[in-house]
C-alpha cells in the first residue's frame, strides 16, 4: 500500500532542519556584526570572526535544538528572562555566559521546582517543558510586569 504522505512529511523535515540552520547561522552572523561594532577589533585589527560570534550566541543557542526535539524533556534557554524569573522565584540560578552543563542543570533544576509548585495548585499542572517555559517567560519576561 502506497502512503503519499512520507515523502512530504521527510521534506518537511528536511525543510525544517534546512531552516533553523540558516536560522542559527545567521543569527551567528549577526551577532558577529554587532559584537564586531560593540568591541571593535582584535590585536591584528581584524574584525571579530564569525567562530567567536557563535561562542557568544551560547547556550541559548544550544538549548534550542534539544528543545524542539524533545520539548518534554528539555527547555529553551533565554537567560535575561529566566535569570528575572528565578530571581523573582527566589531561586539561585547558576547562570554563566558559557555554554556548561552545569548551567543547563540549574536550569532543569529551577523546571523541576516550578512544575513541583505548580502541582500543588489544583488545575495547574505542566504537560510539558513547554508551560514550565512559558511559565518563566511570564514571570521574567518585562512585558508582564504589572
Amino acid at each position: 500500500m502506497k502512503n503519499p504522505s512520507w515523502p512530504k512529511a521527510f521534506a518537511f523535515i528536511g525543510f525544517t532542519i534546512f531552516g533553523l540552520a540558516l536560522a542559527y547561522y545567521s543569527t551567528a552572523i549577526a551577532t558577529a556584526g554587532v559584537t564586531a561594532k560593540i568591541l571593535g577589533t582584535d590585536r591584528s585589527g581584524d574584525w571579530l570572526s564569525t567562530g567567536s560570534a557563535v561562542l557568544m550566541v551560547g547556550i541559548a543557542a544550544a538549548a534550542v535544538f534539544g528543545f524542539l526535539a524533545r520539548p518534554d524533556r528539555h527547555l529553551f534557554l533565554k537567560p535575561m528572562v529566566t535569570r528575572r524569573a528565578a530571581h523573582a522565584y527566589g531561586f539561585d540560578f547558576a547562570y554563566e555566559a558559557r555554554p556548561s552543563w552545569r548551567v543547563y542543570q540549574s536550569l532543569l533544576t529551577f523546571a523541576a521546582i516550578i512544575r513541583r509548585d505548580l502541582e500543588r495548585k489544583p488545575g495547574f499542572q505542566a504537560r510539558d517543558m513547554i508551560d514550565l517555559q512559558s511559565f518563566i517567560w511570564v514571570q521574567g519576561s518585562p512585558e508582564y510586569e504589572a
